[in-house]
């Protein structure tokens, strides 16, 4: 078997898939297999796919109709044969010897997950739009926000303070993925960040490697550039609503009510100075439900009555 399982969703990124799969079968730690699943594409990157198939037995493809990502991530979940698990996005690439540092770190040091740094590679037009670019400029930054000296540390509550909310520079044990059936959630965007979530719920150590290992190509007409202002966007207080059922599940909710609380407040701040959401009406009944059936903090009800006040 295979020690390490790269899964990738591939999706009408012709232009960008080879160097991604160039860089993942490039890997100094070469015993990998390689699932990739193509979801739907209606360029050539199915014939892409096919021909380094036939080159390179690592590879398995999974082709289906177009679900998304998560359905393809899961898809690629559910054949996974190996010890461990990365993820790679189809238009990114990363670095030769990245698989070897995340897996010696892994073994040595027996973490729940290993994470590594990240670079953003800015390859948008000059045509961009503003908001495309605003968010281009901040992206790096926001990595960077989460870099540590290298090193093993504790698994915090605070989950989201201490990890980008991606699934992309990190190496997890597929036990724990199995052993709780985490999956991707089907329609909705922001699903790195709850399944993240599932994962790291039953964490209690990671590593952290201090170097740029990820290497996140922006682009425009990627999922990242493409979320804000739409109508998906209250998806994100879906994802909350979501990420509380699991604390309730998994652990005390009592040691992250509040914590929870802070980041749906933080969330639906952002949501309206970034996101711009185009019903008010559907975002606060999203809140007042949140409210009345999931986190009864104090601090939610402050925050809601201003918002109401405010409308």
């Amino acid at each position: 078997m295979p020690k390490i399982s790269f899964i990738i969703p591939v999706y009408n990124v012709a232009s960008y898939l080879p160097k991604c799969l160039d860089s993942v079968l490039a890997q100094t730690f070469a015993d990998t297999e390689v699932i990739c699943i193509n979801d739907g594409s209606t360029d050539d990157s199915g014939k892409i796919l096919q021909n380094y198939a036939v080159k390179d037995k690592r590879i398995k493809v999974i082709n289906q109709s177009n679900q998304g990502i998560s359905a393809a991530r899961n898809a690629g979940l559910k054949i996974v044969q190996s010890d461990y698990v990365m993820f790679v996005d189809s238009d990114d690439y990363i670095a030769p010897n990245m698989a070897e540092k995340l897996y010696k770190t892994m073994i040595e040091e027996n973490p729940d997950v290993v994470v590594c740094s990240a670079e953003c590679v800015n390859q948008l037009p000059k045509d961009a739009s503003p908001d495309v670019i605003e968010w281009q400029s901040w992206l790096q930054p926001w990595f960077d926000e989460y870099v540590k000296p290298t090193g093993i540390y504790e698994v915090p509550k605070t989950i989201k303070d201490e990890f980008v909310s991606v699934v992309w520079n990190k190496l997890y044990k597929a036990s724990i993925i199995k052993e709780y059936k985490i999956e991707f959630p089907l329609g909705l965007i922001e699903e790195d960040e709850y399944w993240l979530w599932a994962y790291m719920l039953h964490c209690k150590k990671y590593a952290f490697i201090n170097e740029r290992l990820y290497y996140y190509i922006q682009r425009s007409g990627s999922i990242m550039t493409t979320r804000n202002g739409n109508e998906k966007v209250l998806d994100i207080l879906e994802i909350e609503r979501r990420i509380y059922k699991l604390a309730k599940k998994y652990a005390d909710i009592n040691d992250y009510q509040e914590i929870l609380a802070d980041w749906y407040i933080k969330t639906v701040g952002e949501i309206l100075e970034y996101r711009k959401p185009k019903d008010m009406t559907a975002l606060l009944n999203k809140f007042e439900d949140y409210m009345q059936n999931y986190n009864s903090s104090v601090k939610l009800r402050e925050f809601y009555e201003k918002l109401q006040n405010a409308k």
